[in-house]
């Protein structure tokens, strides 16, 4: 299933206009940070491929906390990230 979506993600994939003017808008203005339950290299290919790559001061995924959503971990790894 990982593979079929990676390998489609530049056929199907969307930017939600209204998130991505907001980190157009303030990235390099403030520390602005992804955190993701999706893997590392979805969540990379997918900022990639919409050309946001370079947006953001840190990306977290599950692979760097090793748990999912609601628990906080994420949320607490890209705030320290970002200090």
């Amino acid at each position: 299933m990982r593979r079929h979506y990676l390998d489609n993600l530049t056929i199907n994939l969307q930017e939600i206009a209204k998130v991505t003017a907001i980190v157009r808008r303030f990235s390099g203005v403030l520390p602005i940070a992804v955190a993701s339950g999706g893997s590392r290299e979805i969540v990379s290919k997918s900022l990639n491929v919409l050309q946001l790559d370079t947006l953001f001061a840190a990306v977290v995924t599950s692979d760097d906390v090793g748990v999912a959503k609601p628990e906080p971990d994420l949320f607490l790894e890209a705030a320290r990230r970002l200090r």
